[in-house]
């Protein structure tokens, strides 16, 4: 899939997001549908046998990374004072394309050039397994709160 058509499959995930989805879910739940979405995509990728598989692994890019970004933006507005807003969007950019795309393609060159392509694709899926257990918990942690906020206090 080029890059137009990634595009186009991101731009159709978002618009469905904006009109359906959000509508029926809350950010949060979105925000854990996102992170298996990740697990599944970039397990899909790092083991594809052939080709095929490795194709519909990036047909989920709108679910994961897609979903993310667009849900995020509705996370933030929802949680934070419409002051605080501006600065919780740039928090989130840096955290996600800043200081996570930095770190992935940095430990990830490292692993690949000292111990070759399958081990580097085994940290990835170590790497999206941890990330996503930990904003799954996060997930849990947030609904939890907000259904039972005495129990937090």
């Amino acid at each position: 899939m080029g890059k137009i058509g990634k595009k186009l499959h991101e731009s159709l995930f978002r618009y469905l997001e904006k009109h359906i989805v959000c509508i029926r879910f809350k950010s949060i739940q979105l925000l854990g549908i996102s992170a298996v979405s990740f697990v599944i995509r970039n397990f899909l990728i790092c083991l594809a046998p052939n080709l095929g598989i490795l194709m519909a692994a990036e047909l989920l890019q709108g679910a994961s990374y897609g979903l993310l970004i667009a849900v995020i933006a509705y996370y933030v507005a929802e949680r934070l004072e419409r002051d605080d807003q501006i600065l919780g969007h740039t928090s989130v950019t840096i955290f996600i394309n800043g200081i996570g795309a930095t770190f992935g393609n940095v430990a990830g060159g490292l692993v690949q050039e000292h111990f070759g392509l399958g081990a580097m694709y085994g940290a990835v899926c170590i790497w999206t397994a941890a990330g996503s257990l930990v904003v799954l918990g996060l997930v849990k942690y947030i609904v939890n709160k907000h259904n039972n906020p005495q129990a937090y206090n």
